[in-house]
């Protein structure tokens, strides 16, 4: 079977289970990879946490399956991030592709530890709705923790005709959930800081449009998982760094793909190209 890498992850980590979550040691000198078996549809697989060896690829030892410490079942997550102080990790609990619409509700965000327990520790709340929208979404495709212990992840709002399938995502948001450390256990509602990410340049302007025209011609679950899928917080210069793939020429979606670097600032939302564009010659839209 094929491994499906969820999230890999840097510099700092964590996991669990069950019982409290215990933080890792080593952080946040340590890399851990979640894998489940499978592919995007296989949402029932347990997931597993990997201490990876950046330099050699080798994975050094595993922990799980994460278990839901709901019901034991096999907890779904993702949009991971590593809390670089605390030494534990924080993700969000993905909606079913077989219900997609129960992204439109508040997600579940869970902490985890290196002995693989989880513990919930509230439900993310929808992004504001602007003139003319009638729909959120939270996207659990990416996520990060910054050292004060910020959760960043994204989300989009837009219309959507849950009757005929159809409608349209006009905002992208970062949203923020600040003092994760200091969350208690449970399912209380969290109220998310969010903002509206822009494109702040002509280069990043080329990946934003064709994100939106993306989303926007894609099915349910496309429009309900729109926005950056994965993003790591550069402790230096305090930007979250996104690389994005997507197709060169929009009116050909099945052919050359670019790839590109983009920085987006949290505290402003604005997006912008470290580098412009670059056609990637092996990509396409199968191989993205």
């Amino acid at each position: 079977m094929t491994k499906h890498l969820l999230s890999m992850l840097l510099l700092a980590g964590s996991t669990t289970a069950f019982a409290q979550p215990t933080p890792f040691t080593t952080c946040p000198d340590i890399n851990i990879a979640i894998i489940r078996d499978g592919n995007n549809a296989a949402e029932t697989n347990p997931i597993y946490l990997h201490k990876v060896n950046t330099v050699t690829g080798v994975s050094t030892g595993f922990t799980g399956p994460v278990l839901n410490p709901a019901d034991g079942s096999n907890l779904q997550i993702n949009a991971v991030g590593l809390h670089p102080n605390q030494g534990l990790l924080y993700g969000m609990q993905p909606a079913s592709s077989g219900n997609p619409l129960n992204a439109l509700t508040p997600r579940p965000l869970f902490r985890v530890g290196e002995n693989g327990q989880a513990l919930a520790v509230g439900l993310v709340g929808l992004p504001p709705l602007q003139a003319g929208e009638t729909v959120a979404v939270v996207n659990t495709a990416a996520g990060e923790v910054d050292v004060p212990g910020n959760y960043y992840f994204t989300a989009a709002s837009g219309s959507l005709n849950i009757f005929t399938v159809s409608g349209n995502i006009s905002t992208l948001w970062l949203g923020k959930i600040a003092g994760t450390a200091a969350l208690p256990a449970g399912t209380a509602a969290l109220s998310p800081n969010y903002i509206k990410i822009v494109s702040g340049d002509a280069n990043s302007a080329t990946f934003y449009n064709s994100l939106l025209g993306t989303i926007n011609s894609g099915n349910i679950q496309t429009k309900l998982n729109a926005g950056l899928r994965d993003f790591v917080f550069n402790a230096i210069d305090g930007n979250l760094y996104t690389y994005v793939t997507f197709p060169a020429n929009p009116a050909l979606p099945n052919g050359a793909f670019n790839g590109q670097l983009l920085k987006l600032n949290p505290n402003t939302g604005v997006l912008t190209a470290v580098v412009a564009p670059a056609v990637l010659p092996a990509a396409s839209a199968s191989r993205p």
